[in-house]
């Protein structure tokens, strides 16, 4: 199970990867090693997919803002509504954004630390 699991994340599968870790820890409480590897493994489907996320969410992300950059926050003298529709926008792709890559960084961190732990 666990190298089906490995071979789904080589080939991102992460939900089917995922499952099957999850699968393993229910059906083999005392396989122990094989337990403590699949955290690892688990970990690295959730970094890569994570990462994954990462690449995807910061092209959408940096369109955000080149729209941003061309709108103005009045118009005819008026206040621009859609201006600050992009702005509130581009703000929350950007706290999300910063809460992917902290998740990168934690990940990172378990992996190590889990490593170690081996």
């Amino acid at each position: 199970m666990l190298d089906e699991a490995r071979t789904l994340l080589a080939n991102k599968n992460y939900n089917a990867a995922r499952d099957t870790i999850l699968s393993l820890r229910s059906q083999h409480p005392t396989a122990l090693a094989a337990r403590r590897a699949a955290i690892l493994t688990l970990d690295s489907v959730e970094l890569m997919e994570t990462r994954d996320s990462v690449v995807c969410y910061e092209e959408a992300l940096n369109a955000e803002r080149e729209r941003f950059k061309t709108m103005l926050p009045r118009e005819n003298g008026k206040t621009n509504e859609a201006y600050y529709d992009q702005q509130r926008t581009v703000y929350q792709m950007e706290q999300h954004f910063d809460e992917l890559c902290a998740k990168v960084k934690f990940f990172l961190r378990k992996i190590d630390i889990d490593q170690e732990e081996k």
